[in-house]
């Protein structure tokens, strides 16, 4: 069980990681973060860099690679990449976001 510290500093994490303002470089550090809410928070953050967001796709988590997948902001080349990964909920979602985008711009 987390300790109130603990507790304290991952709510300060993703707190960081959640804010438009937190600079890419920021957002990278935090990427490495044990915590996996933390590491979505980074994933879903619009200044998230291409590195970061690849770093990201190759997650060993499942639920993250698939919060990425689903994100509409992300580079067109992450998508790409997690529309090949090795699990289809990962692959299915990046490639119905590629479609939905694709309709998007044709609009």
């Amino acid at each position: 069980m987390a300790t109130s510290m603990e507790t304290w500093e991952m709510n300060g994490a993703k707190d960081i990681a959640s804010r438009a303002s937190t600079p890419a470089s920021v957002l990278h550090r935090l990427s490495l973060h044990t915590n996996m809410q933390v590491r979505m928070a980074v994933a879903d953050n619009e200044n998230t860099g291409v590195h970061t967001s690849m770093h990201l796709a190759q997650d060993g988590s499942a639920d993250l690679r698939y919060a990425l997948a689903e994100n509409h902001h992300i580079d067109g080349r992450i998508l790409d990449f997690l529309a090949k990964d090795t699990n289809p909920f990962v692959a299915y979602r990046a490639q119905k976001t590629i479609s939905r985008l694709g309709k998007a711009a044709q609009n």
